[in-house]
């Protein structure tokens, strides 16, 4: 149990840090469109659909790790 509650923790560091950091940047990116050519601007879109999606799929992994150990009541 220990273990496991570790490797949550390290994956919930480890990976939705990154993955916070680049949903913001390409949201970022997004909002300054007028120095982004235009061709580059559907691939950010792209980018940062895809990172959003990423991230809530890792957030339901991690709630359902900490339902089933009991973490959360």
């Amino acid at each position: 149990e220990r273990l496991r509650n570790m490797l949550l923790a390290s994956v919930s560091h480890d990976i939705r840090t990154p993955l916070a950091a680049l949903v913001g940047e390409t949201g970022n990116l997004l909002t300054i469109q007028e120095s982004v050519p235009a061709g580059i601007r559907p691939v950010f879109q792209r980018v940062h659909e895809d990172a959003e999606r990423l991230e809530n799929i890792v957030r339901n992994i991690l709630d359902m790790a900490a339902l089933q150990s009991g973490g959360i009541h």
